[in-house]
């Protein structure tokens, strides 16, 4: 590789990362709600909207145009419209991209990350706890916004693979025959009431989440909310239980903890369905594998599993492994075990 050809590459993924700072500024100062949903607007009155420095604003919203959120008129280079890409930055989007974007961009979030170096020298996990001196849990807890744009951001993960998960659901018929389906982590109950529809009319739906989760959810028809500790108790009785991104929050030890308790007081020959990301080791989306680095910084001890570390994991608990069905679109299964 020649001395150009370096230049070129280390230039583009220094480039990525100032992009990435662009999209958080734009994402936190909630820019994309200042701009008209159908047309151009000038510069001077988004950032009046906005209630931001003028010439800065237009710096920002040009550099935006990388992106492909934004827009900028031929003729007239002082306005600005948003791409069908940037209407989904809008507060009013059912997609909560921007609270993503703000969550991954905080200042918690950035000061856990570079916390990195130490944890690859010295080993261990858990760089949220070292940057703040708690669990990004516990931060949750105390911090309502950061909770919020968190979960926000959560829901928009759960879109992002929904219509597969669905798909998936409606071809194997995957919840159609239980009657007590408690999602353990289940967030503010978007899949709860996706999945809904292909239940029975009498099933009975809980989710299980921490007490915060619970005291900020609304109330969902015909959907209870529990407040529970799953690493003490989990909601008993239940034919199925569903753990959407939770696995890869904790490490092997704690996840057997956590299926264990289920396993424990489920009915005999229930099923358990892991939703989760299953990293490849090679291919086109290798680049996948820097998700289980941010479980590193970020997760109290969590990492990002393949599949031949999901079946580990699975054998070390009371439950099998049934069916692995990998969304069609996205890096993430539908994992079906079943208590043993």
């Amino acid at each position: 590789m020649s001395n150009q050809e370096v230049i070129s590459k280390v230039r583009s993924i220094w480039q990525g990362f100032a992009n990435n700072s662009c999209l958080v500024a734009f994402s936190q100062l909630k820019l994309a709600d200042a701009f008209p949903r159908t047309s151009t607007s000038s510069y001077q009155q988004i950032a009046t909207t906005a209630g931001l420095n003028h010439s800065n604003c237009y710096r920002l919203l040009r550099a935006m145009t990388i992106t492909d959120i934004v827009y900028q008129t031929p003729n007239n280079p002082d306005e600005f419209g948003l791409t069908e890409l940037g209407l989904s930055f809008r507060s009013d989007s059912p997609m909560h991209v921007s609270d993503l974007i703000s969550y991954i961009g905080s200042r918690q979030v950035d000061e856990a990350w570079r916390t990195l170096p130490q944890l690859i020298h010295h080993g261990g996990s858990n760089g949220w706890a070292l940057a703040h001196g708690e669990s990004v849990f516990e931060t949750f807890s105390k911090d309502a916004n950061i909770a919020r744009t968190f979960n926000s951001g959560m829901g928009f993960l759960t879109n992002y693979a929904l219509d597969d998960i669905l798909e998936i659901a409606k071809k194997q018929s995957l919840f159609a025959k239980f009657d007590k389906i408690v999602d353990v982590g289940g967030g503010h109950g978007m899949l709860m009431r996706k999945i809904k529809p292909f239940t029975k009319e009498t099933t009975r739906m809980i989710i299980q989440e921490i007490k915060h989760v619970v005291d900020s959810s609304d109330a969902l028809e015909g959907i209870e909310f529990v407040a529970m500790d799953m690493f003490k108790e989990v909601v008993s009785g239940g034919d199925c239980y569903i753990l959407k991104f939770v696995m890869h929050d904790w490490s092997d030890e704690d996840c057997i903890v956590i299926l264990n308790n289920i396993s424990a007081v489920c009915l005999p020959n229930a099923t358990v369905f892991i939703i989760d990301e299953v990293v490849p080791h090679s291919g086109p989306n290798k680049h996948r594998l820097s998700l289980d680095l941010e479980m590193l910084c970020i997760s109290p001890s969590g990492r990002e599993r393949t599949r031949s570390e999901f079946e580990k994991l699975i054998q070390n608990t009371d439950l099998q492994l049934i069916n692995i069905y990998p969304t069609e679109s996205t890096e993430l299964s539908i994992i079906e075990t079943r208590k043993k």
